[in-house]
Formats: structure tokens, C-alpha cells, sequence
């Protein structure tokens, strides 16, 4: 990427005199200095005088409000990607003007059960009516104001705009902020992001509620929390912030713990009325951990006043130091509990430290109970008795360990009101769960992916609810060599590249009389399942040798998709004995298989080519041979710059028609966009000369040629790629990592004087241009 053009600062002064903040806040309130950055990007035309824009779509922008400046008319087309395909559509902007636009990415793509979710780009395509190259700038504002920890901020606030709070921590351990309305007619938001735009915890409210987001920081740093407001009548919007840190005590095992929280916003005046006062909601912080080893729980239950009209509630949320994927990022791992009891399983399974925090009012009564488990191990590969004869839903919590990967499925001799539900948290801490699912027989049963780790596996057993159940865990080897038991499953870890062929040949090396069936099938670390089937194999005996009964060597060739580690998982769920007649089945029969596992593309393409995108482009040149196929697959595989928008020409001879696919590695996965949507840039004919324009996403893009032959004489296929100059959108400089001090205006200048209620509001204008081109 070449960054071209020059950086202008200009920075503005304006003092308004707030009357209202002076009448409203508190004498312990403190009214920020809001500060304005405002940033400029010069949007400039390709030579073709259209006019190309790359979003990332990152959902952690510092923008508090956008804007698109046109000196003409001008048409555009948006195509926001999506995991399978793209969705594109036009719309203009007709007169000259500076105007609110919000520029939109794509739709998520996950990685899988065990992965995370991320945004897709968007790429925009402007246009002038008059085919002329359009002037176009790019503003953005940001507001932001500092806060800091014991200090009560009150901040008035504009519907339209993103409000960003800048908070330094050092190491506190725990956090309590405290976010309040000061007016009614308005619903608003408020959340916190960690210094790597990991989320803390999030909020909302409406007219003049009060909440607060209890939270454990992870460690020194800037901390921002984000404010949007939508008020329904045009008076100001005035927030109260307060962050106070917090130092949990410890719960002990075996300790019961009792509290009360503070005064109901309810309260009876004179015998008979009733009034409110809307008050923060009193929150208290505990912390507890077991051992590394062991289960334990914690239990709670709530007292709450009753009312003739509803009461405020009293719930509980856990919270711990591991983060979990939610919504296209990481946020810290938290559980609320509005009932008025429940138990909360649980294992530090990497020495991690779990916070319950109380909250509520009305003057509730809770009472928790920690309590460390003692013969909590979950019975694996054997079956194990469940019954609840209460009246009341049950839950009950188990150990397990691997200290390997494995292979899980459950099934059930009879089941009836249990469901179950796994857990634990990763050597990157990073909450990871399965709900899994029992089935009657072996063979039905749905196979899941467990990494190494400690689990927590919890039933809930509603009233009535019994059966009896088994575990079956088998463990996952780096060995290519693998014995597995019947009824049970095994696993071989392999690498794999994507998105590619490769080739898996399953051989049955057990030297007996048996016909083996087994289900197989291949995993990536996501826990998505790739491929799977099911295969029947056998050896018999033939004078002093072994021989195939009818095979014993199945071949596949899966394409995988992910860029990770493979799982191939092998099930024998019936063994046969060839020499004493039908129906004589082998139980806890161990079965030895061989695998092998080889990256092979080129049996599935005609030929393959690679281009090292550069600045100018390239391009690449496929020989069609004579004699051919019918219909031929061609791979092209690039290397190149992320967020650049590209013209394709493509030339061919000797073929009746031909389209192409495109997939791109973003995050360890592939995007996909089938013809279905390149078509949309289409133009020319599928059977001579085309071209049309997609966006690369990636570093690493595949291309799949399919071409049907004329098969009159050797023909080509000739590919060539033009960039075309892409500006990536830049938007405010990121608050994370930046403190926001307080700005020393007034000490430079001396003759401004401040008075009660006064709110200074500091702007500064941030001109820049940046251009982004192939490299």
C-alpha cells in the first residue's frame, strides 16, 4: 500500500456555556471537556473516473459520526460480502452536499462452534452521471471525553452522534461502572472495550434508569466505553458516568455468605402513597476459585419484598477472566441470573478466578453458597444412572478431564427430560461449550470435538426426568496408526492447508476374520465436520495369508476449507466374526486402522497457475490441450494485496462457454463467491472475451476455472488482472492505547474565563489523504 498526499492539523477553540449542566449535575459531578477531532479523507477516482472505496467493517471504529462530501451528483454501488456468496445494491446521492452517510461491511462469517465470528468487507463503486471523475471527501467526527476512576461525570449528549469515555486503569482488579439517564422520553446504550477491543460488558436503558456494568478489567491500560442516545423529544440528553474500583472478597469453600441490598426505588410515604425515586441499583462483588482439579459450585438464592405493583428485581451475574465469541468479537465471559435461585457449575480449570456480583434494590436478601464437589467425576465409557423425583427442575454437575483431544458421543438406553450441556475454557482462555445430544443407538449419535482440557458437564433434569446414559470418549492422536474400540471412536490429527484437495486412504490392518463398518468423519479445530460417511471392510483368512473380504482400503478426497488442523474420526460401530455366521457381533472389539493423508490437487484440476499480484497487475496464460475433455477445471491461485478492487479480462479459444469461482482465506476460513455473484460485474461472452470486477478480501485467493471445450483444436485460457486504485477507508484514530488527557487551553490562554456550568468543547480538524493501490 502506498499512502500519498499530505496531513493538515488544524485545531479550533469553542466555549459554550452549558446552563443546564450547572442546574442538573450534581455538586460531586464533574463536566468533561469534550473533544472534537474531526478527519478528513480525500476519496480519489481511478483513471477510469469511478471512484472505488474498501470498508474493512470492523465493529471497533472510534467514529463518532460520518459523512460524505460530493461537488456533484453521484450514482454508487455497494457489494458487502458475505460467507457464500455477495449482495449488491445502487443508490445516489443527487446534489451537491456534505451529508450523514454511514458506511456499511459485509455480513459475519464464523468459524465454527469452536471458533469466532468476524465482519466481512464492503467494497463501494461511485460514479458521476456525466462520466467525469466526481470530487469526493470523506469526514468523520469523533467525540470522546475523559473519565476517570471515584469521579462522577456528567456528559450532555447529541441523538446521531457516538459518544467515546476514555478510562486509564492500571491494576485494578474489578470494576463497577455506574451509567445513568437524567431524563425520560430517550432509550440509550452504553458498553466498555479493553485495550484490545475485547468487551468488558454492555447496557442499556430507557428514560431515567440507572445500571451498572460490573467488570474485571484485563490489566493496565485504555479502556473506552461506547454511548449512543435516541431521545423523542428535542430537549438535551444529559448521562452520568461514574467508574469506582472495586475489591471483591473472597467466598471460602463451605462458606455460606448473606447480604442485603440497598433501599427499594419504591417507598411508601404517609401510609398510603407510593413514590419513587429512581437510584442506582446497589451491586455487590465477590470472588472464588476452586482447584485446578476439582468441581464446585456456587449457589444463590434471592428474597425479594413483594409490592403491590412490581418490584425492582434482584439477579446475579458470573464472571470470569476468559473471554467467549459473541457478536463478531471477544467478550469477557459473563452469566446472568434473574430467577430466585440457581447453581452455577464450575472448575478453574486454568487457575482462573470467577466473580459473582449481586445487583438490585428493595431491599432484597441473598444468600450464596460455595461449595467445593467431592466424587464429581463423570462415568466415561460406562453407563451411569440419572434420576430426579423432586418437584422442581435439578441440576447435576460432573468432572471431566483429557488431558488429550477427543472424540464425544453420547447415547442412552432410555431417556426421558435431561439435557445436557459441556464446558471449558481454553489455554487462550477463550470459552469453548457443546450442547450435546443423546441418542438410542451408538450409531445415530452425533459425534463432537473436545480439545484437551478440564470440562464441566452439567445435566438438567426436569421434574420426573430419568435415564440412563453413556459417555463415550476416545481420545485423538498425532499417530497414524489407530486402534479404536467398538462402539467408541478414535481419532489422527493431520495438517491441512485451504482450500485444497487432498487425499485420505483408511486401511484395515487388523489381521482377523471380521467385517468391520465404520463411520468416519473429518473435523476441522472449529469443530466444524468437513466430510463423512460411512465405510465396510473385512480380512478372512486365506491359507497363510490375509486378504481383503471385500476390501479393506477405502479412498477419499474431501476439500477442505479451513486453513487449520484436520480430525479424522473413526468409528467401528459393528464387528463381525466372517466364521461364525451372520448376526455374530463382536463387542468392545479393538480395531486397528493405517491412515494416510496426502495434499493432491492436481488429479482434480487440468492445470494450475499461480500470479504474484503486483502494482501493474499480472496475468497468466493456461494451454487447453488437444485431444481435451468435454469439461475441464482450471485452479489460478494469487498472492496479493487485501482491499483492492480489480478489473478481470479473460480471452479463450476452443471453448463452447466457461465462469469461475473465487475463494479467499479470511481468518482461517474461506470466503466464497460463486458466478452467481461475480456475473454481477459480467460483461462480454462466456465463450470469448469477458471481464468483470471483484474485490480481494485476502492475501490468498483461488480462482476455479470450469470450461466446456469445443474440442476442435488446442485452445488457451488467458487471465489478466488490472488493479484499480482502491482507497480504504481510514476513519477517526482508534482511542485504544491513547489516554485522553485533559487539554491544557486554558492555561495558554489566560484572557478565557470559565464559569459555573460551562463546558468546553475542543475541535480539532485532522486533514489527510490516503490512496490505497496494489502494493
Amino acid at each position: 500500500m502506498n499512502d500519498t498526499g499530505r496531513y493538515i492539523i488544524i485545531t479550533i477553540a469553542i466555549m459554550f456555556t452549558l446552563t443546564l449542566a450547572s442546574l442538573v449535575a450534581p455538586v460531586s459531578a464533574v463536566n468533561p471537556t469534550i473533544t472534537e477531532n474531526r478527519y478528513v479523507q480525500e476519496l480519489l477516482p481511478d483513471g477510469n473516473n469511478r471512484t472505488y472505496v474498501y470498508y474493512d467493517g470492523l465493529p471497533t471504529r472510534s467514529d463518532s459520526r460520518t459523512y460524505l462530501s460530493v461537488a456533484d451528483g453521484v450514482s454508487y454501488w455497494r457489494y458487502w460480502y458475505g460467507a457464500t456468496s455477495w449482495s449488491y445494491s445502487g443508490s445516489g446521492l443527487t446534489f451537491p452536499a456534505e451529508r450523514h452517510f454511514i458506511w456499511q461491511g459485509g455480513n459475519s462469517i464464523t468459524q465454527g462452534p469452536l471458533g469466532r465470528s468476524f465482519n466481512l468487507p464492503s467494497f463501494y463503486d461511485f460514479y458521476g452521471g456525466s462520466g467525469e471523475p466526481v470530487a469526493m471527501n470523506s469526514s468523520v467526527v469523533q467525540r470522546s471525553f475523559g473519565l476517570n476512576l471515584g469521579q462522577h461525570k456528567t456528559v450532555v449528549m447529541e441523538q446521531g452522534y457516538t459518544y467515546f469515555g476514555v478510562l486509564t486503569l492500571g491494576n485494578e482488579e474489578f470494576v463497577h461502572l455506574t451509567v445513568a439517564s437524567r431524563q425520560d422520553s430517550v432509550s440509550w446504550s452504553a458498553s466498555i472495550v479493553d485495550p484490545q477491543e475485547r468487551q468488558m460488558g454492555s447496557t442499556s436503558g430507557s428514560g431515567g434508569d440507572v445500571a451498572v456494568i460490573p467488570f474485571m478489567p484485563s490489566g493496565g491500560g485504555t479502556y473506552v466505553v461506547k454511548f449512543t442516545v435516541s431521545p423523542s423529544t428535542t430537549g438535551p440528553v444529559v448521562m452520568d458516568v461514574l467508574p469506582e474500583a472495586i475489591s471483591p472478597r473472597w467466598i471460602a469453600h463451605g462458606e455460606v455468605v448473606q447480604g442485603v441490598l440497598s433501599e427499594s426505588e419504591w417507598a411508601i410515604k404517609d401510609g398510603s402513597n407510593v413514590v419513587h425515586s429512581e437510584k442506582a441499583p446497589t451491586v455487590h462483588t465477590y470472588k472464588f476459585r476452586s482447584p485446578i482439579d476439582q468441581l464446585a459450585k456456587m449457589a444463590f438464592s434471592f428474597n425479594q419484598p413483594e409490592f403491590s405493583i412490581s418490584p425492582v428485581g434482584v439477579q446475579a451475574m458470573i464472571s470470569s477472566g476468559a473471554f467467549e465469541a459473541v457478536s463478531q468479537r471477544l467478550q469477557r465471559f459473563s452469566r446472568t441470573y434473574t430467577s430466585n435461585g440457581d447453581t452455577f457449575y464450575y472448575q478453574s480449570g486454568r487457575d482462573e478466578t470467577y466473580y459473582i456480583s449481586v445487583i438490585g434494590s428493595g431491599n432484597g436478601e441473598y444468600t450464596l453458597f460455595h461449595e467445593l464437589l467431592d466424587s464429581a467425576n463423570l462415568p466415561v465409557n460406562e453407563d451411569f444412572y440419572l434420576e430426579n423425583t423432586n418437584a422442581y427442575t435439578e441440576k447435576r454437575g460432573y468432572n471431566l478431564f483429557l488431558e488429550q483431544d477427543g472424540i464425544l458421543r453420547v447415547n442412552h438406553t432410555w431417556s426421558s427430560g435431561v439435557t445436557w450441556h459441556c464446558w471449558s475454557v481454553t489455554e487462550e482462555m477463550l470459552y469453548v461449550d457443546h450442547n450435546p445430544v443423546s441418542s438410542g443407538q451408538f450409531q445415530n449419535s452425533a459425534f463432537y470435538y473436545l480439545p484437551a482440557g478440564h470440562y464441566v458437564v452439567e445435566a438438567t433434569l426436569s421434574s420426573g426426568a430419568n435415564g440412563k446414559y453413556e459417555f463415550n470418549v476416545g481420545a485423538i492422536s498425532d499417530d497414524s496408526s489407530v486402534d479404536a474400540v467398538s462402539s467408541n471412536s478414535a481419532g489422527y490429527r493431520v495438517p491441512a492447508s485451504a482450500p485444497d484437495y487432498f487425499n485420505l486412504t483408511i486401511s484395515l490392518m487388523t489381521q482377523d476374520n471380521i467385517t468391520v463398518t465404520t463411520q468416519y468423519r473429518l473435523f476441522d479445530v472449529f469443530g466444524n465436520t468437513l466430510s463423512s460417511g460411512t465405510t465396510v471392510q473385512g480380512n478372512i483368512q486365506s491359507g497363510g495369508s490375509w486378504i481383503a473380504n471385500p476390501i479393506n482400503q477405502t479412498f477419499l478426497s474431501p476439500f477442505i476449507t479451513s486453513y487449520t488442523d484436520i480430525i479424522i474420526a473413526l468409528s467401528p460401530i459393528e464387528v463381525l466374526n466372517n466364521t461364525a455366521g451372520p448376526g455374530n457381533e463382536y463387542i468392545n472389539y479393538t480395531v486397528n486402522y493405517e491412515l494416510e493423508w496426502l495434499k493432491d490437487n492436481s488429479w482434480h484440476y487440468e492445470g494450475i497457475g499461480q500470479i504474484a499480484l503486483s502494482e501493474t497487475g499480472g496475468f497468466h496464460s493456461f494451454t487447453l490441450p488437444d485431444p481435451g475433455s468435454a469439461s475441464e477445471t482450471y485452479r489460478l491461485e494469487l498472492t496479493g494485496p487485501i482491499g483492492v478492487w480489480w478489473n478481470v479480462t479473460v480471452n479463450v479459444t476452443d471453448v463452447s462457454s466457461h465462469t469461475f469461482s473465487a475463494r479467499q482465506l479470511f481468518h482461517n476460513v474461506t470466503q466464497y463467491l460463486p458466478w452467481g455473484s461475480l456475473s454481477d460485474t459480467f460483461s462480454g461472452s462466456t465463450s470469448g472475451f469477458m471481464s468483470l470486477q471483484f474485490g480481494t478480501i485476502s492475501n490468498h485467493t483461488v480462482l476455479s476455472f470450469s470450461v466446456n471445450r469445443a474440442l476442435v483444436a488446442e485452445g488457451f485460457l488467458y487471465v489478466e488482472f488490472h488493479p484499480l486504485a482502491t482507497n480504504e477507508y481510514v476513519g477517526a484514530e482508534s482511542l485504544i492505547g491513547r489516554p485522553l488527557g485533559p487539554l491544557d487551553f486554558l492555561a495558554q490562554n489566560p484572557l478565557i474565563i470559565v464559569g459555573a456550568g460551562a463546558v468546553i468543547v475542543v475541535i480539532a480538524g485532522v486533514v489527510f489523504y490516503r490512496r490505497r493501490t496494489a502494493l
